[in-house]
């Protein structure tokens, strides 16, 4: 007799919780019925549950692509209305393999709920071979249903989602670990991790990635991954690409791996999922293992001792099967995040250069601080002062009028303080009295000399808009300023600044500086080469990061709440939130 199912929808209220391999976080209440189904013990009287499982797995790898097409479109859909389906988003929402027959594991549709949420109904179908999907439908089908909370502390599509971002590629090198996400933009661009370059969050590569170095989550890539780390080090979360994966040194992974090539074992790595290839599954090393099933179109090929093949794997293997890769989604390099999702960066400064006063003090000067006779500076709502040392002044001057005017990412007018190019030398760059926006048209140097350098006051944030260079140096130290203030980032520097080669750096921080900043210069060449580090995010046209420097990944408030310590609450690394489930079978 086949066991009831629990329908209805369960809150997660006070109910134990469990992180599994998919990213998803299951209620207590259909956890028991869940981890049968997941370990193999539950007998499957309809093979479309296997469906369900298949969806569910499936997601931790389809998160990324959809999570973004839901945030785009979340606001302008209206609510209980689909915001993707398998009506209109079929190939991006299934996932088909044979299985004695035609087992089509799928999202059936996403839908709009009140308060930022969204209910993502799972979907799973078993048609023997020889049938139509028409016939029927009571050849078995399985729906599972999941309600999360999509609201974060971030815009959706907004300028920052990921620590490092590089619209054409990522490099890390140097020893520092990197707390948060990694990924690039457009076709062929790849993920470079060397030296220790150590990720604890997931990595997406539109092209090659490469890494001798740790990946706590998932990686994702658009061509080979070569895999290259030693025992000391692991890969925890699925593995998946449309290219090959070439395991070069001996880290194990620990969750599945799927390639629409070879998967190459040329060291005594360990996979402890399963295998899934399209090409062949090839062991040159005798110490390499599959904990879980392993299958393959083209064959399992074993080229370094008379080992039998099937020793290799804990389950079975499969030759003729391949569970194929979706491509990798990219995105926008420079996306209308602005105004009203109306506007690039570009266009915004452009906005913004046309309409902020250019009859103020100090709005079409050069301006550097710290260089003698000029001393330490300050900045706030009434605009940029400095100490004049000069022996018949001998106080503080006005350097730099404020305006008001309405400024990106801030719901009412703010001051703001209009220069060309703006230097801070030596000494200290104060930041008080609220919240205060600097629009620099030309080059941005911080830090260059002795002193504090810049400082930011409790309860202060700074907002900086840049047309040229900017260059954040040695003697800004900002370690102990907290992350996000009254809602709002502390720091955010916006650069319009467009590199034209790969040499060029349009956004630099270096020496022993520990930058505390959201870098958003999708045109830029962004370079971190500091040995303090950062703690935010970058988005450039490249990011490469050496030195040493920890990046650490600080999301990016924009209003209301006094949290300061940038934590923004989710459960998983995806920005979504589980909060709730039900599970049951339909014939519809």
């Amino acid at each position: 007799m086949r066991p009831h199912k629990q329908s209805g929808f369960v809150l997660v209220i006070g109910l134990a919780l469990l992180t599994i391999a998919t990213g998803m976080v299951v209620t207590g209440m259909s956890l028991g019925r869940y981890q049968e189904r997941q370990a193999g013990n539950y007998l499957r009287t309809i093979k479309a549950e296997a469906g369900v499982d298949e969806a569910l797995w499936k997601f931790s790898e389809w998160t990324t692509s959809i999570r973004e097409k839901v945030n785009e479109a979340y606001p302008g859909n209206e609510v209980n209305e689909p915001i993707l389906s398998q009506k209109s988003d079929e190939e991006l929402l299934t996932f088909s393999h044979n299985n004695g027959g035609k087992t089509k594991a799928y999202i059936k549709e996403i839908v709009k709920l009140e308060d930022d949420r969204v209910r993502v109904v799972f979907g799973g179908q078993f048609l023997p071979l020889g049938s139509g999907e028409g016939e029927g439908g009571r050849h078995g089908q399985a729906t599972f249903q999941a309600v999360y909370s999509i609201k974060s502390d971030e815009q959706p599509n907004g300028a920052y989602q990921d620590v490092l971002l590089g619209c054409e590629g990522v490099q890390a090198s140097g020893g520092g670990d990197i707390n948060g996400n990694v990924r690039t933009l457009q076709p062929g661009a790849g993920v470079r991790l060397s030296g220790d370059a150590n990720v604890d969050g997931n990595v997406t590569a539109m092209g090659t990635l490469y890494t001798d170095s740790s990946i706590t989550g998932n990686i994702l890539a658009g061509d080979d991954i070569t895999l290259d780390a030693g025992g000391g080090y692991a890969y925890g979360g699925s593995i998946a690409t449309t290219g090959s994966v070439f395991f070069e040194n001996s880290a194990p992974a620990k969750g599945n791996v799927s390639a629409n090539g070879d998967v190459e074992f040329n060291n005594a790595a360990t996979v402890t999922g399963n295998v899934s290839a399209g090409g062949k599954v090839i062991f040159s090393n005798s110490s390499a293992s599959v904990g879980g099933d392993i299958e393959s179109q083209e064959g399992v090929v074993n080229t370094a001792n008379g080992k039998e093949v099937d020793k290799f794997a804990g389950g079975s293997i499969k030759i003729g099967s391949h569970t194929p890769v979706s491509s990798v989604n990219g995105g926008e390099c420079n996306p209308q995040v602005f105004s009203d999702n109306k506007n690039t960066l570009a266009e915004e400064m452009d906005s913004l250069l046309a309409t902020v006063a250019t009859d103020a003090i100090g709005a079409n000067k050069d301006i550097v601080v710290g260089n003698y006779p000029i001393g330490d500076g300050s900045l706030s709502p009434n605009g940029l002062t400095a100490f004049d040392k000069t022996w018949n002044v001998e106080k503080d001057v006005i350097l730099a009028e404020a305006t008001t005017a309405d400024m990106p990412t801030f719901d009412k007018p703010v001051s703001v303080v209009r220069t060309q190019d703006l230097t801070l030398k030596n000494g200290e760059l104060n930041v008080s009295g609220g919240d205060v926006v600097l629009l620099v048209d030309g080059d941005l140097t911080l830090g260059s000399g002795g002193g504090k350098g810049l400082t930011i006051d409790q309860g202060s944030t700074l907002t900086i808009f840049v047309t040229g260079e900017t260059h954040i140096k040695s003697s800004t130290q900002m370690a102990d300023v907290p992350a996000t203030t009254n809602g709002r980032s502390t720091l955010s520097l916006y650069s319009s600044h467009k590199d034209s080669d790969s040499y060029s750096k349009g956004v630099l921080i270096d020496g022993s500086a520990q930058a505390l900043a959201n870098i958003y210069a999708p045109y830029a060449n962004v370079s971190v080469t500091a040995g303090g580090g950062l703690r935010g995010s970058a988005r450039g046209k490249t990011v490469t990061v050496d030195g040493g420097g920890e990046i650490e990944y600080v999301p990016r408030s924009i209003s209301g709440g006094d949290d300061e310590s940038g934590d923004n609450g989710d459960d998983n690394d995806s920005g979504w939130k589980l909060v709730g489930l039900s599970y049951g079978t339909g014939g519809e």
